[in-house]
């Protein structure tokens, strides 16, 4: 196996320099500060080397945390139940019969996680409205939706994930839910269990979609507490990490490498000697998470 090494430099940041340029994941326009490091966590001490390994692609899970499903990126698969799984009582007074819901493991155990630490603070009578969604209940759901700015076509949503998770609260529906004392709560709260908000407001232009503060999205807790210290979104993430190509980060007293690979004759790199996971972007790359 091929070994290659990465360096890492500490970084000093100077005054952000807003200008504006056209996102190439979204299509649309929309501000970046340039000067905006990845390493806003700034790490002290010398520069640390990395080293890689080539590694076949076909020999490394992909768990999709973090792929993009928007206006420009599909996303066509077919259930697989046994790859998720399914939310019982979704809603506290859902008729029998409705609660057939179905969730990634990894987006269920974030939320249940998340709905004990909500009832601990107060916020109760939390459900899920929707979850994981087949191309052909997508479809039915844009036709037949007389708002098209909130639903996506087929192939275009991230409900066909199962990372995504709609969050109810009982009796408060729509933008009320935003306005909420629970629905702040899950909006500031939610990165600790690996969630984010996934269309927020002011963020329309960059998702394509209008502000759902109801709408979470799993991604990991790493990457959720980055994009909201940063206050990003996926788009704004990816493309960050596509231009840095790498990034370095401190949490919770562990250091984290964030690396953008693009496989090259069916092999990509990754750290040697670290634990690692990767996801694939769904625009041609993958991000290797390590630690």
């Amino acid at each position: 196996m091929k070994k290659t090494s990465i360096l890492f430099s500490k970084v000093v940041i100077g005054i952000a320099v807003l200008v504006l340029i056209i996102n190439p994941l979204t299509g649309c326009s929309s501000k970046v500060e340039l000067e905006k490091s990845a390493i806003t966590e700034n790490i002290e001490g010398s520069n640390t080397n990395l080293e890689l390994v080539s590694v076949a692609i076909e020999d490394v899970d992909d768990t999709g945390y973090l792929v993009l499903v928007n206006l420009q990126h599909t996303l066509l698969a077919e259930f697989d139940e046994d790859k998720y799984v399914q939310v019982l009582s979704f809603v506290p007074t859902a008729p029998v019969g409705v609660q057939d819901m179905y969730l990634h493991p990894s987006a269920m155990t974030a939320y249940v996680e998340m709905r004990k630490a909500a009832g601990k603070a107060g916020v109760e009578f939390l459900g899920v409205s929707s979850g994981f969604r087949s191309t052909d209940e997508q479809r039915e759901l844009y036709y037949g939706s007389a708002d098209s700015d909130y639903v996506l076509p087929r192939g275009h949503s991230e409900h066909l994930t199962g990372l995504a998770v709609d969050i109810t609260i009982q009796g408060i529906s729509g933008a009320e839910f935003g306005n909420s004392s629970g629905g702040r709560w899950i909006a500031d709260n939610a990165y600790k269990f690996g969630l984010i908000l996934r269309y927020p407001e002011g963020a329309e232009a960059v998702t394509g979609i209008n502000y759902e503060p109801w709408h979470f999205r799993y991604v990991g807790s790493v990457h959720a507490y980055y994009m909201k210290q940063n206050n990003l979104v996926l788009e704004e993430y990816i493309q960050l990490i596509q231009e840095q190509g790498s990034l370095y980060f401190e949490k919770d007293g562990v250091t984290y490498y964030i690396l953008y690979q693009v496989p090259q004759n069916g092999m990509i790199d990754l750290p040697d000697g670290l634990d690692f996971i990767i996801s694939s972007d769904n625009t041609g790359g993958y991000i290797v998470t390590a630690w």
